[in-house]
């Protein structure tokens, strides 16, 4: 099973965050178009969607197992397996497709990956295009349900070089305490709903997961607040950290 510690991956991202970059989030379906919102009607368009979302999630098919049995889920990549792990625990059994350092843009699947698919009760994934280049194809003759763990999440649009990769939405949408909160919040729904045997566990541990994130959260503005408005700066070569830098503006 895969097993990752408490907030490693998340700190790991938070500490190469300070990036600076144009916070203009937008709401948007996962796979969708991120456009600015310009009114409170719009607001509450997106706010509909995320209610018809998560609806969708309740409503999934309650999966047969047998006592020995456990929930067999995919995640599509590492980051949405540490998510998943926190909140399915032992009670399910995970398997991440992309390998530590896999790029998703390059990925190509391999006949183990249709294995695992076809055996599948549930696939996590990004979402927001990030998977674009590989799962169409490995879910094409498949019908495993897809969560797309972004949903909820205000999408950002992205700079001109990444805009014909990801259609202005920027992916890289766990790079912050808050938005792993709307994956945990996913996640949760989703397998308590294919397996609400376990449904309280899957809660529990999606509430101690979120309680972790959001002290984590706190500390983040901690950090950012003791470094001047003007000091706040990172060079990379990747427009990766642009959900974090709304941090940067919003800490005293």
């Amino acid at each position: 099973m895969y097993r990752r510690s408490t907030l490693s991956l998340v700190i790991w991202l938070a500490l190469f965050g300070w990036l600076i970059s144009a916070c203009g989030p937008a709401q948007a379906p996962p796979t969708g178009e991120a456009s600015q919102p310009t009114s409170a009607e719009e607001h509450e368009v997106g706010h509909e969607q995320d209610a018809e979302h998560e609806a969708a999630i309740v409503k999934l098919e309650t999966v047969s197992l047998d006592a020995s049995d456990k929930l067999r889920v995919i995640a599509t990549t590492n980051i949405v397996a540490d998510n998943v792990s926190q909140v399915g625990g032992d009670s399910i059994e995970l398997t991440a497709l992309l390998p530590l350092g896999a790029d998703p843009h390059t990925y190509t699947t391999s006949p183990q990956d249709m294995v695992a698919v076809t055996d599948a009760h549930l696939i996590f994934a990004n979402g927001v295009n990030l998977e674009a280049e590989f799962l169409p194809e490995l879910i094409q003759h498949s019908e495993v349900p897809v969560i797309y763990v972004s949903q909820g999440i205000e999408l950002r649009a992205l700079g001109e070089d990444e805009t014909r990769e990801h259609e202005n939405a920027d992916p890289h949408t766990w790079t912050t305490p808050t938005n792993a909160i709307v994956f945990v919040h996913n996640i949760e729904h989703a397998l308590s709903a294919a397996d609400p045997a376990n449904a309280e566990t899957y809660k529990a541990n999606a509430e101690k997961y979120e309680v972790e994130l959001e002290r984590f959260d706190e500390w983040i503005g901690e950090q950012i607040s003791t470094i001047p408005v003007n000091n706040r700066k990172l060079i990379t070569d990747h427009d990766t950290f642009g959900y974090y830098t709304c941090l940067l503006y919003t800490s005293p």
